[in-house]
């Protein structure tokens, strides 16, 4: 269960890498086009990464357990693009509300009195062409609204995880002939040290 309630997004790369944890690191995340135009500017996977900002990015995938993505409206720009891969390649289930819907591109532009301009300067779509800002985020494929969007009251269980918990303990697993990730543990490493 990965909660990106509240994630405004942070650094686009981060979460392109975040994807090969849970898919294939050949897989598309996303792609870039520049306003105004359907030709596709920039193909984003994993594995075209720098293996210097995330160094065990080819290894593969954590596990092929089922995987659930909470998200509300604050869920925005890379953590909105992170969800819409995982969810295209139907790794995960999304549950919770309708997110932010900012899938831009942006840059940053500082001027010389101290101020600065920003620039959109293209948008991202998920691998299945999803244009997260044209259309307003995404929506939840179960919904959920709860803390942290809420009030929190101590005591009291969040729904939304355990609307999470439920859906993971009831998909089955993938058929292991078509999913072997390279991260996973065999029981095997244990070693004899401290017996």
């Amino acid at each position: 269960l990965l909660d990106l309630r509240n994630d405004p997004g942070g650094v686009f790369e981060e979460a392109v890498a975040i994807a090969s944890l849970f898919e294939d690191p050949t897989q598309t995340v996303a792609s870039t086009v520049r306003s105004g135009s359907n030709q596709v500017d920039v193909v984003w996977r994993p594995s075209g990464l720098s293996p210097a900002a995330w160094p065990d990015l080819l290894a593969g995938p954590l596990t092929s357990k089922p995987l659930v993505l909470l998200v509300n409206s604050n869920t925005a720009s890379a953590s909105e693009v992170l969800a819409g891969a995982l969810r295209d390649y139907d790794r995960a289930v999304i549950i919770g509300e309708r997110t932010f819907g900012k899938g831009l591109v942006q840059y940053y532009f500082p001027m010389g009195d101290g101020s600065g301009l920003k620039l959109t300067v293209a948008k991202y779509l998920t691998p299945k062409s999803y244009d997260i800002s044209k259309d307003g985020g995404l929506n939840p494929d179960i919904r959920c609204k709860d803390y942290p969007h809420g009030v929190f009251t101590p005591g009291t269980a969040d729904r939304c995880v355990l609307t999470g918990m439920n859906v993971i303990m009831t998909t089955p697993p993938p058929d292991p002939l078509t999913f072997s990730p390279l991260y996973a543990s065999t029981g095997a490493e244990q070693t004899t040290a401290g017996r």
